[in-house]
């Protein structure tokens, strides 16, 4: 059986021997780094230079606060990080999804149906145990003994 991180597990990307853990982490809960438009304000002119006027852009990793780079470029190394914790089962199910954390919810959601059937099993394993009868003096052999006779 397979087990996925939870995310309290996730914390141990945050730890300082992993670059970027704080990245990692965002990308795989919070999904990649939409570039936001940001507001680049105005300079005068000076020398031979012209003045710029205040206008608004696409924020480009060269404008992006460390964070947030770190964030938007932490994606294929997330996708690497998911994929090689993962069994040659799960990867079947998951390889079309391009995002890191498509893939995350995805295996999320395949480990509530496994802990569903888990629980099912011992749930049918109580009942069966609960119409296990016997008699004073008969061994567990005997009564399987005579139940398949």
């Amino acid at each position: 059986m397979w087990m996925l991180l939870t995310s309290d597990e996730l914390d141990v990307l945050e730890q300082p021997e992993q670059p970027n853990g704080d990245a990692l982490r965002n990308y795989i809960l919070e999904g990649p780094y939409t570039p936001t438009i940001v507001v680049v304000p105005a300079v005068p002119a000076k020398d031979d230079s012209p003045a710029v006027l205040e206008h608004t852009t696409v924020e480009t990793p060269m404008n992006m606060s460390p964070e947030n780079k770190a964030h938007y470029q932490s994606e294929k190394e997330e996708i690497h990080l998911i994929l090689t914790g993962i069994g040659d089962e799960i990867y079947s199910i998951v390889d079309a999804y391009k995002i890191a954390q498509e893939i995350w919810e995805a295996i999320e959601r395949l480990q509530q149906v496994e802990t569903l059937n888990i629980q099912d099993v011992k749930t049918n394993l109580f009942w069966e145990f609960g119409k296990f009868t016997s008699h004073d003096g008969e061994t567990i052999e005997s009564y399987y003994t005579d139940s398949t006779s």
